[in-house]
């Protein structure tokens, strides 16, 4: 049996998870994971990172073999084995499943670089429990124990972010050009504790990052504290439903939100004056406790037992706009999966010599023909490490090599222009005096080949 093999039947048996699964999550040929599945052939290494990246894992984890206890695994072994109608397949579509693996891979890395710096993992605090004799939602509930822990009050929460940054929870941020909108957030515990912030309709809603936050906090603190529950996903709503058990799930992540953001008696006090079900009330709850209008109407008709037909004509009356401040809850300048704070911690490795520039450069997704974008380190840590046209010449000599392996070839100059990168090809071999030429490589910036236009007579 040959290693990939192996990987491979050791992936699907620990997470109970189909092969038909695995093909549609990395977009890898059915027939091919059958056949590799069976021995008839090896993975490359590029379907290899997919399969790593489907369980969070990047590809040296997962020929390390630590496929059996990655966080992803646990979870779909835990929910395929639990008396479940439907379990978290339901909601892991492609899209997700990526957003989901990559999120858990710069977690991976941020924990790494954190240990090269000399950092210890932060543990998110155990939230003291406390009964519950009124019978609270469990959301509401939550929210209550934490304000308490934290020493909130009744207080606005400025910045939800800073909240989440004094737990010890690292935030990445994307855009949904980035990450799919079906994914709004994700949280894991391990091997440190972060959550992934998608801001959806950039600039149009800047209090949904601070609900995101919040939400995704709820489960950090309350829904992942189970051995095999360690990782979870927050699909948007508009898409598929998800099973009961992440439905409720959800719901009580959302209630949390809700009400640590805009607490109860907090509502009551700002809106005692007013009518509960008139805009200035729905504008005083907005501004005051940095929530959206749906926030603020849903907390109104919880605090003050609207009935539906009065909340359904507070939804839909033309909204006043209300002026918040959420500087405090921006996004970081440098947003993505390899973003902040990925790309701070890289930069304060380098700057220590933790890290070496190349494994900076392959850690961030930033070719070696690319200076690191570091400001103020000595510019022989950040220079390229190898120029374009280096790149481009040692491309075509393995294309050429692999290609034509008994012509002699030889790349001869590399020239950018319109195209791309153009490599002129010899004959002769190497260390020939005499070279005639036979014809070009185009090769993209990414030193791909886009066109082989090498004499035909030479073709194998």
């Amino acid at each position: 049996m040959n290693r990939t093999t192996a990987i491979l039947q050791e992936a699907l048996r620990s997470a109970s998870l189909s092969i038909e699964d695995l093909a549609m999550w990395t977009r890898i040929d059915l027939d091919i994971l059958r056949d590799a599945e069976a021995g008839r052939t090896r993975l490359t290494a590029a379907q290899l990172d997919r399969v790593a990246c489907a369980f969070g894992l990047r590809l040296d984890d997962l020929l390390e073999g630590q496929v059996g206890s990655a966080p992803m695994t646990l979870l779909l072994r835990s929910e395929a084995h639990a008396d479940r109608a439907l379990d978290i397949r339901s909601v892991l579509t492609t899209e997700v499943d990526q957003a989901l693996g990559e999120f858990q891979r710069v977690v991976r890395d941020i924990a790494d670089i954190e240990k090269l710096l000399g950092r210890p993992h932060p543990t998110p605090p155990t939230i003291p429990d406390r009964p519950n004799p009124q019978k609270l939602h469990p959301g509401d509930h939550r929210a209550r124990m934490v304000r308490e822990y934290l020493r909130l009050g009744l207080s606005p929460i400025r910045s939800m972010r800073e909240v989440v940054e004094s737990l010890g929870v690292a935030l990445v941020w994307v855009s949904e050009d980035q990450v799919d909108r079906i994914v709004e957030g994700a949280c894991t515990r391990v091997p440190r504790p972060a959550i992934l912030v998608n801001i959806i309709e950039e600039g149009k809603r800047p209090w949904r990052a601070r609900i995101t936050m919040a939400h995704e906090l709820g489960h950090i603190l309350f829904d992942l504290t189970e051995p095999a529950r360690q990782v979870l996903v927050s699909p948007h709503r508009s898409s598929l439903p998800p099973p009961p058990w992440l439905d409720e799930i959800e719901r009580n992540a959302n209630a949390f939100a809700a009400c640590l953001l805009a607490p109860t008696e907090g509502v009551r006090d700002v809106v005692v004056p007013l009518d509960p079900t008139s805009e200035d009330a729905i504008c005083a709850v907005g501004k005051r406790f940095g929530v959206g209008r749906t926030v603020a109407i849903n907390r109104l008709q919880d605090v003050f037992k609207l009935t539906d037909v009065q909340r359904a004509s507070m939804e839909y009356r033309q909204p006043r706009r209300y002026d918040a401040d959420f500087s405090a809850d921006a996004a970081p300048a440098e947003i993505g999966l390899r973003g902040e704070p990925l790309r701070s911690l890289v930069a304060r490795a380098v700057s220590s010599r933790a890290l070496s520039p190349d494994r900076a450069r392959a850690i961030l997704g930033i070719a070696r023909t690319e200076p690191l974008p570091f400001v103020g380190l000595p510019a022989e840590m950040t220079a390229p490490s190898v120029s374009a046209e280096h790149q481009m010449l040692r491309a075509a000599s393995v294309y050429l090599a692999q290609t034509y392996p008994e012509a002699g070839l030889v790349p001869g100059e590399a020239k950018r222009n319109e195209a791309g990168w153009i490599v002129t090809v010899f004959d002769g071999g190497v260390g020939a005096i005499e070279r005639a030429p036979r014809g070009q490589l185009i090769f993209s910036e990414q030193a791909k080949l886009i066109v082989d236009v090498v004499s035909p007579a030479l073709t194998p």
